[in-house]
């Protein structure tokens, strides 16, 4: 992950006593030994967190993401954020600060990210109902994917996105966007009831 990181002795000696010479083998090394696993985990977190605290601006810490990405789960979130409180008690306001504010960042990062695979989602749902062979599979594509069809975000992404200069394709996307009118006023009915 980090190559020029190297583990503090008394865990690199851990690791070359466990037989660890490879990611094979240090994963069967921390697989078998959990108080290993709890010593290198805690490491890794540290260095990340150190990393994550050397970070200048938003492109340094995209960077940082796409090498490590589980940064943006909830643990590490929530590991950054006792570092923040950490330094809040030692009464080290300027690093609380720095850090909180890359925490900031990287909170807007995560959400983003999720704003864009969910984006991604409903253009392949959306893709699928546009190209279907005639209303009744298309009636059935918007059913499977109704949680993601069945709103303005989705309604927005075809009038915006889905064009075309071609009569008869345009004439297609209009009778589709008119379909799935029809199918979420039905599906909002139908909750209603």
């Amino acid at each position: 992950m980090f190559d020029a990181a190297s583990p503090p002795k008394e865990l690199e000696q851990r690791l070359l006593a466990a037989g660890v010479v490879d990611a094979a083998s240090l994963q069967s090394a921390l697989a078998a030994d959990a108080e290993l696993r709890r010593q290198y985990e805690r490491w890794l977190v540290s260095l990340i967190l150190q990393r994550f605290a050397a970070t200048a601006d938003e492109q340094a810490l995209q960077a940082l993401v796409e090498q490590v990405p589980f940064l943006l789960d909830e643990a590490m979130i929530e590991a950054i954020q006792r570092a923040v409180a950490h330094a809040e008690r030692r009464g080290d306001a300027v690093n609380a600060q720095a850090l909180n504010g890359r925490l900031q960042a990287l909170v807007a990062l995560k959400q983003q990210r999720r704003q864009a695979q969910k984006q991604g989602a409903i253009a392949k749902a959306l893709l699928a109902f546009v190209q279907a062979g005639d209303e009744n599979v298309a009636a059935a594509v918007f059913w499977q994917n109704r949680d993601m069809l069945a709103n303005d975000d989705a309604e927005a992404l075809l009038i915006n996105q889905f064009e075309s200069q071609d009569r008869t394709a345009k004439y297609h996307l209009e009778r589709r966007r008119q379909l799935l009118r029809v199918l979420r006023t039905r599906w909002d009915e139908m909750r209603a009831e």
